[in-house]
């Protein structure tokens, strides 16, 4: 098994390095009249290792940093505003985009700038974090008022997006058609998804195309898309062949090059995507692989008190001892045949074998080969006994800390797994029983009394609008299946009717002292897929249409919801696929 932790391998490697970590809430309440510098980055991500890794040896940058910022470690998946935050100042700043990200922020949490990726010192004609650095805290000393003026003129262009747009307004109708327009015409029609490479798994847009494919009228090309996707994925080395379940994105356009965290969330993500897809498309053999996918979370991530872990890091020790990308997947035929011998190595190469090595001999496997008449009947076989092989390496880390917002997204991942399972089979009574302990831990773990729920177990903050309406939405989801409380979730969808801005969208954190980035609308959709404002909206739409007492207040504002974001989705429609998804749903 993994090596697991309740800390996040980012912040077990922060710990190693001598500087004095604050969290952004402890920085900006320090007032030290220095430059903050803020560490961003999804905790299971390996550069967000390297970069620490690299600092870490450099005592030179870590005396500089120490002695002229205030550092701050942040998590993007826990801090959603901040991180919303980091990359829109990266986008106008350094026209970037991606993590991990370095955000300079004023002593007073205005945002002074932002970079991606760079390695410590000078490399390759590219200036290292270390001349940055240098230049900035000079900037500070000598010409400091030039740096203020930089911030103000970054705070323009990102007042301006702080709202959203009033026009064009649209009818819904037309919105949606917009929506099939723009994934069409950003899809990549013969290896499936979206956009060049690097890519994502994009489960916001897919369940966009499923919805629109369910119509009778649906465009072919839609339902072609979608089918296109989904079997390039699960043919791809994004999906684990061995074991089950999806890394969260790929390198490559063909899919074969994962970047190899596996989240807890995008295991649920795709599951409810595979499951939908399996009704509107009448193949059987996506509810085959959203339920193998959720048996692979089970078995890896599923905790003992009922919670659900974060994931797998990126990085496992590779046959030298030091962190590598894929070291604990990646297989070559001289290594299977240690396992299973000549013969069966020939047939696993064959089927799995076939895309370029990640490094010296060794490939990660995809399902696009050949396989010949008698492989069929080894094949099963084969697999089994490399994947127990693969048990016995070095494992990636595992990321035991239990995020509220992942509870909600299994959640409702085991309720459609539920919805779609015999309720006389075995299978339909054992995930029963975990989404009832899965709701056991969230009573005591996350909620405990509180009127908003937690952040995490270990984080007191309380939740996120998008952890928030995940866990509302997946509670109300699991209630045909195990007794729950909906009144307890009809509470939280009020708290999210309450929070709106004033242009009726909501912001990233519902907390009374807002931190930088909290108070940004949470609309678009992202590496954590459907938004926020998508959830909150399926959430709405849902109470709407339900038997409760309020259900006619519930659809009046489920309607002014969707309307207060018209003109966005008529703007932007590709990246507002969550929330078109929620509001074709709601008309189906």
């Amino acid at each position: 098994m993994a090596v697991d932790s309740a800390t996040s391998l980012l912040h077990a490697r922060a710990q190693d390095i001598d500087l004095p970590w604050r969290s952004l809430r402890q920085a900006l309440d320090d007032d030290a009249q220095t430059p903050i510098l803020v560490f961003i980055g999804p905790s299971l991500d390996a550069w967000g290792w390297r970069l620490l890794d690299e600092l870490a040896s450099d005592a030179e940058v870590i005396e500089l940093i120490g002695s002229q910022f205030v550092p701050v470690l942040a998590d993007s998946d826990e801090d959603p505003g901040l991180a919303a935050l980091a990359q829109l100042t990266l986008a106008l700043s350094a026209n970037a985009s991606g993590w991990p990200c370095i955000l300079t922020l004023l002593p007073d949490g205005r945002p002074l700038g932002a970079l991606p990726w760079v390695p410590i010192r000078d490399r390759d004609r590219r200036a290292g974090l270390a001349t940055v650095l240098l230049s900035l805290a000079q900037g500070w000393h000598d010409d400091r008022e030039g740096l203020l003026r930089a911030a103000e003129a970054l705070a323009s262009p990102l007042a301006s997006m702080q709202h959203l747009p009033s026009t064009p307004q649209r009818p819904a109708n037309m919105l949606f058609t917009a929506g099939e327009a723009a994934c069409l015409e950003g899809a990549d029609t013969l290896e499936g998804g979206f956009g060049d490479a690097p890519r994502s798994l994009n489960p916001a847009a897919l369940e966009f195309l499923a919805y629109c494919a369910a119509d009778n009228d649906a465009a072919p090309a839609v339902r072609q898309h979608l089918i296109t996707s989904l079997d390039a994925m699960l043919l791809g080395g994004i999906h684990d062949q061995l074991a089950g379940g999806f890394h969260r994105a790929a390198q490559d356009r063909t899919w074969d090059k994962p970047f190899f965290e596996k989240r807890c969330l995008d295991q649920g993500l795709m599951a409810q995507v595979l499951l939908l897809t399996s009704r509107v498309a009448d193949r059987e053999w996506y509810g085959q692989m959203a339920l193998r996918t959720l048996e692979w979370a089970a078995e890896e991530l599923l905790l003992s008190n009922g919670g659900w872990a974060h994931g797998l890091h990126a990085l496992s020790p590779g046959g030298d001892g030091a962190m590598s990308d894929g070291a604990a997947y990646a297989w070559s035929e001289a290594a299977a045949a240690a396992v299973v011998g000549r013969r069966g190595a020939s047939r696993f190469a064959r089927r799995f074998l076939t895309a370029a090595p990640l490094r010296d001999a060794f490939i990660v496997p995809n399902g696009k080969g050949m396989v010949a008449d008698d492989d069929h009947e080894h094949l099963p076989n084969i697999c089994a006994r490399l994947a127990a092989a693969r048990r016995e390496r070095p494992q990636p880390h595992v990321d035991r800390r239990q995020l509220l917002r992942d509870q909600g997204v299994m959640l409702a991942a085991m309720a459609a797994l539920l919805d779609w399972l015999e309720p006389t089979s075995d299978a339909y009574h054992t995930w029963r029983q975990r989404a009832t302990a899965t709701l056991h831990c969230i009573h005591t773990q996350f909620i405990d009394g509180a009127h908003i729920p937690r952040i995490s177990c270990d984080n007191t903050a309380p939740a996120d609008s998008g952890a928030l309406a995940w866990l509302a939405w997946g509670w109300l989801q699991i209630a045909p299946h195990v007794t729950v409380d909906r009144e307890q979730a009809i509470s939280w969808a009020a708290a999210l009717w309450s929070q709106r801005r004033d242009d009726g969208s909501l912001p990233f954190h519902l907390q009374p002292k807002p931190l930088p980035g909290d108070t940004l609308p949470a609309v678009m959709d992202n590496d954590h897929g459907p938004s926020a404002a998508a959830i909150a909206g399926r959430l709405f739409a849902h109470l709407g249409a339900s038997d409760h007492p309020q259900a006619t207040t519930w659809a009046q504002r489920s309607q002014a919801f969707f309307a207060s974001h018209s003109a966005l989705c008529a703007l932007s429609p590709m990246p507002t696929c969550g929330i078109l998804a929620a509001w074709k749903h709601s008309q189906s």
